[in-house]
């Protein structure tokens, strides 16, 4: 097939799926949600609930709009013991329930805010502050592999129990490390001081020049 061909035939897959109809496309995106949210009740089912939450987040991607993927999603994290994780999507289904027309959704913020509510006792809290940071760049906090805002510096937040490490990168050879282990209800705090930069060396003084050889007085001419 020469190139202007397959240009073509692109160029009419493209109008045809720019001309398909908005139903048509939340229809098909509606009915793959199905799918994956089937595969996630499955998963579950089965006791796998680490990958029936990937199941459950694919379909809600694709169709938000479906919100017992959400539901399963939350609860799932309850079971594995992840409640700060569960309280966020608990409230999430809250809102996303207070702002659905659907009937079958009804009575479901009420339900998400009761288990949001329930699980406030089981978080454990992590407040990371800095110090020594000004003026010196680039300097940045990172939270279990992830940079976190610095606007969150000084604010307590909720994490799921267990091991959590914190890193701050400052341009020295090796980022500052601080592991710290969260339990129910405990508020741990971290603070991580930017060293002092090193200071400049001074510059070291040329060497003297050899003296010259003392004369032994002794006249050879």
């Amino acid at each position: 097939m020469r190139s202007f061909e397959r240009q073509l035939i692109t160029l009419c897959g493209a109008a045809l799926l720019a001309a398909a109809p908005a139903p048509a496309l939340a229809i098909g995106a509606e009915e793959d949600a199905k799918t994956l949210f089937a595969r996630g009740r499955e998963l579950r089912s089965a006791g796998q609930c680490e990958q029936a939450v990937i199941a459950f987040r694919s379909a809600l991607e694709i169709y938000p709009e479906g919100l017992g993927a959400l539901r399963n999603i939350a609860e799932c994290e309850e079971e594995m013991g992840r409640y700060a994780s569960a309280r966020r999507d608990w409230w999430d289904l809250r809102r996303a329930a207070l702002q659905s027309n659907e009937a079958k959704y009804a009575g479901w913020s009420e339900d998400a805010e009761l288990r949001y509510r329930a699980l406030g006792n089981k978080v454990g809290t992590l407040t990371v502050r800095l110090h020594g940071a000004e003026g010196r760049s680039p300097v940045q906090v990172v939270l279990d592999g992830k940079p976190l805002d610095p606007r969150l510096l000084g604010v307590a937040l909720e994490r799921d129990l267990g091991a959590h490490t914190v890193e701050l990168f400052y341009g020295g050879a090796a980022p500052i490390l601080e592991r710290v282990e969260l339990t129910p209800g405990a508020s741990r705090d971290v603070t991580l001081t930017v060293p002092a930069p090193l200071p400049a060396r001074e510059a070291r003084a040329p060497d003297a020049a050899p003296a010259p050889p003392s004369s032994s007085g002794v006249r050879t001419g």
